[in-house]
């Protein structure tokens, strides 16, 4: 009998301790779900999602303010892939936001970075036949980097092109028959200088018998 009730009061024991683990746990897990969060839509066109995960970050200015809450491809818009980010709720998303990829050049890592619109803008609200408000995509770093570029390769093209005019056959005969001209100048000029010399001699000789 003794056994018997040993083992009914260690059964019991584990059973509060097993209650008790699970009613941590089921308030643990109502903490979380009453953290308050918005939920918002980025379409992306233009960017590659390689890095990107569910659960990834959402930043701004480099500050982790939510998570990658799933992202698809959207049929309607032109193979788009609807990115939802979960936002803390107390942060106001405005008009005018943009999102865009930042990805860890060593890790591959993406993360979704937000670009908020100007402070004195409405906050965003859902459109009519959306789920969630819009952020607009925005261009990343690297985008705007290699739209630099290109830029600087077409004008490096035109200055090409206007030396390939200048130093065409026609104006290097030009600009070769004008310092023929030049040289020929200077020559008769050398070879005028002492008639010159003599002249403003004489000159500077009347002036003085004009003074006398």
């Amino acid at each position: 009998m003794e056994t018997e009730g040993r083992y009914t009061l260690v059964g019991l024991l584990v059973l509060l301790v097993t209650s008790l683990m699970t009613l941590g746990i089921l308030w643990l897990v109502g903490a979380a779900d009453t953290i308050a969060y918005q939920n918002y839509t980025v379409y992306f066109k233009k960017q590659s999602l390689d890095g990107l995960a569910v659960g990834g970050p959402v930043k701004m200015r480099g500050i982790d303010v939510g998570t990658v809450a799933d992202f698809d491809f959207v049929s309607n818009r032109d193979e788009a892939v609807a990115v939802i980010a979960r936002v803390d709720a107390d942060l106001d998303i405005h008009q005018g936001a943009e999102a865009y990829v930042k990805r860890n050049l060593v890790t591959g890592i993406a993360a979704i970075e937000i670009v908020n619109g100007p402070q004195g803008a409405p906050e965003l609200q859902a459109s009519e036949g959306e789920r969630y408000p819009l952020i607009a995509e925005g261009s990343s770093d690297i985008d705007k980097v290699a739209v630099t570029l290109a830029k600087l390769a077409d004008s490096g093209e035109a200055i090409m092109e206007q030396m390939s005019l200048v130093l065409s056959e026609k104006n290097q005969r030009a600009l070769s028959q004008a310092l023929a001209n030049l040289n020929t100048l200077s020559a008769q000029l050398a070879a005028e200088k002492n008639g010159l010399k003599d002249v403003l001699t004489g000159v500077r000789e009347a002036s003085d018998e004009f003074r006398i």
